[in-house]
């Protein structure tokens, strides 16, 4: 084989000593082969030359992230924001075996074909769907703000991700009256009894759970036309985003109280904290569905099969005691903070009056909730069944 210039042969190993040229710019190569035979060697001289070439037509080759390292910086941005990071946590873990390790440009649908694989019928297509949503804004985070230099972590924006539909998502359990004080005993045990006021306070105004946990005397909004305590204003940082809105054009809302939910707020204002709703120690409560609440949940006798069995019951029943009261689906958007573009006057003095006219509709006894029979789907009859299965082990 002929020996091409710039390979040269020192004792038994063959060596390069060669310039490479691209236009005017010139780059020297020295180093070992540590290949005793002239083919071995010259494969990897033509290779370090090709090499080379590249790095001075578009730069040094980078390293690329893996998903494991722009889901940590993720995270981090959520929490310099101030927001609770626990949930883009839980959903990035469940994640991290199957694509932790790849980098970030390899993340498509199929790489997601185990983790689907594995999770059907231990976990329910929502959750799925959660996770995936979690994955698709750490991998943004990566395309549009994390960057080596000024080169991005990821060149372009990230694929279509489709979650599953295992037909399993289950409905809600609104409460009756007589439930909601049953809820209500099983928390007066020391380990639940802080969660009493909160559960009253969001059955009735239908706040989401974390409009509730990060609720401040501040937010109070004080206006001469309406009752103490019946305007609060909820700031874009604590109430849900809107996934298909950047960050800084999110907006708060108005969360109005009717008398029932105003109660539970009176009976708060002593507690010498910035929070309405405070932990035991006195500092914010980071979730509401916590295990007090699932065993305050059971021992009420509510159903633990077949329904959702979370705090945004509370949301759930709030909304279909508005319907059973008649309050028209407009207003009823509105109390709930749902985006509407149809009621523009609720900003006002007056249009708030009329959305707290309309919430007070809402009264024990006289708000009647029919509730269906609840289904079990075929991932839940498996889940049944496996449950039943062990137990014969």
């Amino acid at each position: 084989m002929q020996q091409p210039a710039g390979l040269y042969k020192r004792g038994e190993i063959w060596h390069i000593d060669k310039v490479v040229t691209v236009g005017r710019v010139r780059k020297s190569l020295r180093q070992s082969t540590g290949c005793r035979e002239i083919s071995d060697a010259k494969l990897i001289f033509d290779r370090l030359i090709a090499k080379t070439k590249e790095e001075i037509l578009y730069g040094p080759e980078r390293l690329e992230h893996s998903f494991r390292e722009a889901a940590v910086q993720y995270v981090l941005s959520i929490e310099r924001r101030g927001k609770d990071a626990t949930r883009a946590k839980q959903d990035l873990r469940l994640l991290d075996p199957y694509i932790g390790e790849l980098p970030i440009s390899h993340i498509h649908q199929g790489a997601f074909m185990g983790f689907e694989s594995d999770q059907y019928g231990v976990r329910r297509s929502s959750t799925i769907a959660r996770a995936y949503r979690t994955a698709v804004a750490a991998l943004n985070y990566a395309a549009r703000v994390l960057r080596d230099g000024n080169i991005p972590w990821l060149a372009s924006a990230p694929p279509t991700i489709t979650a599953p539909d295992w037909k399993d998502q289950l409905p809600p359990y609104h409460l009756d009256w007589t439930e909601q004080d049953r809820l209500a005993r099983q928390m007066e045990k020391k380990t639940a009894r802080h969660l009493i006021a909160p559960m009253l306070f969001g059955i009735n105004c239908g706040a989401r759970e974390q409009e509730i946990c990060a609720l401040r005397w501040e937010y109070e909004v004080l206006t001469p036309e309406l009752p103490k305590g019946a305007v609060w204003w909820v700031p874009p940082e604590i109430r849900k985003g809107n996934s298909k809105r950047a960050a800084s054009k999110q907006s708060g809302r108005y969360l109005v109280c009717n008398a029932a939910a105003r109660s539970v707020i009176d009976g708060q204002r002593e507690n010498r904290s910035d929070l309405v709703f405070p932990g035991p120690d006195g500092s914010q409560i980071g979730r509401l569905n916590n295990s007090g609440w699932r065993t305050a949940w059971k021992k009420a006798g509510f159903p633990t099969e077949g329904v959702k069995r979370g705090v945004h019951n509370l949301r759930h029943t709030f909304g279909a005691r508005m319907e059973a009261a008649g309050i028209p689906w407009e207003y009823r958007k509105v109390l709930l903070g749902h985006e509407i573009q149809d009621v523009t006057a609720h900003y006002s003095p007056p249009g708030l009056a009329r959305l707290l006219e309309e919430a007070e509709k809402v009264q024990r006894g006289t708000t009647v909730v029919l509730r269906p029979v609840p289904q079990i789907t075929h991932s839940e009859e498996k889940r049944r069944d496996t449950k039943a299965a062990n137990s014969l082990i």
